[in-house]
């Protein structure tokens, strides 16, 4: 019965991504345990703890983890049946997968964020989730800038930019050093000004942009004081979702099939 019962916390705390919880009842229930259960609940507590490291963005430590524990959950379920283990192991390989691409893969990185933005909504902690967003956008924007002009954002070449908006940029946003950082609208501005799919996009979405970001960048997060609501995250999150792909014909299910999904998997003890 308590085997039952800890099964079950562990579940619940993980599928929450309480992952510190869901550990410790993991660590606890291996202690009481002997053989190749011990080995099982041992392994299952360090799976757990790769998810922690991945959703906090240490990928590589995560990397490392997953890919020790996930072979070793696979051999100990050679030895017991757990088809709920098994189901688990599975879909951790597919992640594990996934992980693998993120390093050096900009694009990668972008749907990571937007997942981590999802999970993020799922505990109900809007204004991180909406937080994430906002980066998500703003990465893309990065990204399509330094393809687009062959410099960064954080230090922009005034040459290399549409000539009709090099001195608005250079009087806008020269810092103290001299370097030229183009924020999020800028960034987006010069890109429709190059005819840059994306650059079109955000501003034939800026109506809806702008009323989403106000309330972004009113939120205790980031300028106010103002919780972020759900409707906002949905609305940014709809948004976002057209900035994942790499022409605006594609989509997030794109980026999927391209690099696999990173949805976390769930354990089933009910």
């Amino acid at each position: 019965m308590l085997l039952v019962e800890d099964r079950k916390k562990i579940a619940l705390f993980f599928n929450s991504y309480q992952f510190s919880a869901a550990k410790d009842v993991a660590d606890k229930l291996a202690k009481n345990l002997t053989g190749i259960d011990k080995a099982l609940f041992e392994c299952l507590s360090n799976l757990i703890e790769g998810y922690r490291l991945w959703d906090s963005f240490n990928h590589n430590e995560a990397l490392k983890t997953l890919d020790q524990e996930v072979k070793k959950l696979s051999e100990y379920l050679n030895f017991k049946t757990d088809p709920i283990l098994k189901d688990f192991a599975e879909s951790a390989k597919r992640n594990l997968e996934f992980l693998k691409t993120i390093k050096g893969n900009k694009e990668a990185t972008l749907l990571d964020l937007f997942r981590n933005a999802q999970r993020r909504s799922e505990e109900g902690k809007y204004d991180d989730a909406v937080a994430r967003l906002y980066r998500t956008l703003e990465m893309r924007g990065q990204i399509e800038f330094e393809k687009q002009f062959g410099c960064s954002t954080s230090d922009a070449k005034i040459k290399k930019l549409p000539e009709s908006l090099r001195d608005e940029m250079g009087k806008k946003h020269t810092a103290h050093n001299g370097k030229i950082k183009i924020p999020l609208y800028g960034i987006f501005a010069v890109l429709k000004e190059a005819d840059n799919e994306f650059g079109k996009l955000f501003f034939k979405r800026r109506e809806e942009m702008d009323r989403t970001l106000f309330a972004r960048n009113s939120s205790i997060l980031a300028h106010g004081l103002n919780p972020v609501s759900e409707e906002t995250f949905k609305k940014l999150s709809s948004i976002v979702k057209d900035f994942l792909g790499c022409t605006r014909a594609e989509r997030v299910e794109s980026l999927i099939t391209t690099f696999g999904d990173d949805i976390f998997p769930k354990l089933r003890w009910e």
